[in-house]
């Protein structure tokens, strides 16, 4: 694989742009196994402005090349394989899908496709710019189920500062600029931008603007998932959702005062049963290995249907 990437890297240098990207974004999707081959060498490709592209799931985004995840996008057509295919399964028949951390906006209008754009969709993202992004690409995507909202999810109303890493505007969190530029996984400028978001809780907003039932909530907000759960004790203890998709981020939250491991019990108070992907499936949640692990981030099923147990999932990044 190193000898992939170095011999990646030393082609696209010495080729145009209008060449070198054609080839790594094909590179990407017809040699599996290989995207972070590629995706390292299109990290030298020469940035001009956005551009709009297909993902894999056949919707369109505009996509700016010197953000890591976008980056991945445009290249693979994948924001993460395992995840999308967990969703295809999880959302058919699905009307009410809520992202938290919703980002450039990928999993809501690919939600919102998995549900023939006629159930609503709800994506919660904070920081100016990313929120820009997102109100873009559902523009870009041509779907109307999607409604964007500039809030932070938290557990109170006030304002608190968000930092996000230059170049990667995915990786916003509460935990703080050196938080971020420690974990600088993707490759991206380490220079850190810190902005003042209005935070809420998900109980009040869910409640005075949407309410109902949610098939699946998918939380990925670095850090936060216990403020944000401490903000949804009202419906969870309603069990008004079918399946909480909960990326955990230990570190980020250590950083924030918490205890990454009442992530898993907070859910599990609440009667869902705690899945997790390992080798290739989902499996009960092994709280000890979890939470020992030295992954940076993994994700935590909780679900009213014990039967997603031993379900099957690609493997990918």
């Amino acid at each position: 694989m190193s000898l992939l990437r170095s011999v990646a890297k030393r082609t696209i240098r010495c080729l145009p742009e209008s060449l070198s990207r054609p080839l790594l974004r094909t590179g990407a999707r017809i040699f599996p196994g290989a995207e972070r081959a590629f995706l390292s060498a299109a990290f030298h490709v020469p940035y001009a402005r956005p551009i709009v592209a297909k993902t894999a799931a056949g919707f369109a985004m505009e996509l700016h090349l010197d953000d890591g995840i976008d980056r991945r996008i445009y290249y693979t057509g994948h924001y993460e394989a395992p995840t999308e295919e967990l969703f295809r399964r999880l959302l058919p028949g699905a009307k009410c899908f809520v992202d938290v951390g919703a980002n450039n906006g990928f999993f809501a209008i690919f939600a919102a496709t998995l549900m023939n754009d006629r159930g609503r969709v709800f994506a919660f993202e904070p920081f100016p710019e990313t929120f820009a992004r997102l109100s873009r690409n559902v523009q870009v995507a041509g779907v109307k189920s999607v409604t964007p909202i500039r809030v932070a999810l938290s557990n109170a109303t006030e304002n608190r500062s968000m930092f996000a890493r230059s170049g990667a505007l995915g990786y916003t969190t509460f935990a703080g600029g050196e938080s971020i530029v420690a974990d600088d996984s993707s490759g991206g400028a380490a220079a850190s931008v810190r902005e003042t978001v209005a935070c809420d809780t998900f109980d009040r907003v869910w409640g005075e603007h949407c309410g109902g039932h949610v098939d699946l909530l998918k939380m990925d907000i670095e850090g936060a998932e216990l403020l944000v759960l401490d903000g949804m004790t009202q419906t969870l203890g309603e069990r008004l959702f079918s399946h909480l998709f909960v990326e955990v981020h230990p570190k980020q939250i250590r950083t924030l005062g918490g205890e990454p491991r009442r992530v898993a019990e907070l859910l599990a108070e609440r009667g869902y049963t705690l899945l997790e992907r390992r080798d290739g499936r989902l499996a009960d949640l092994d709280v000890d290995a979890f939470f020992a692990s030295s992954v940076g981030h993994r994700f935590i099923l909780a679900t009213q249907d014990a039967s997603l147990r031993g379900m099957t999932l690609p493997t990918g990044f």
